[in-house]
């Protein structure tokens, strides 16, 4: 069922599990897309902050993935975790 967003998450776990970051991003994007629900919205945006990530050379898609992240839950704090690590790395 491609309009439940609950399923649409599990499915890219899956695929991110299976290493098939591209497909997993697909999926989570189509969860958050799909939902009401701004947890699930969040842990999206992160998965796919984390899947660009891996596919190296998208520091912008991973720098926005993770603003988004914060703007959405202010009050969560793994986004800017993400953010201070990504900005100490530009520093460097």
């Amino acid at each position: 069922d491609t309009e439940n967003p609950i399923a649409c998450y599990e499915v890219g776990l899956v695929y991110e599990q299976m290493g098939h970051t591209a497909a997993g991003i697909s999926f989570f994007l189509k969860a958050a897309e799909r939902t009401e629900e701004k947890e699930l919205q969040y842990e999206c945006l992160l998965r796919m902050h984390n899947a660009f990530n891996s596919q190296k050379n998208r520091t912008q898609t991973v720098i926005a993935m993770a603003q988004r992240a914060a703007m959405l839950l202010p009050h969560r704090p793994e986004a800017y975790w993400y953010l201070s690590k990504f900005s100490i790395i530009l520093l460097m």
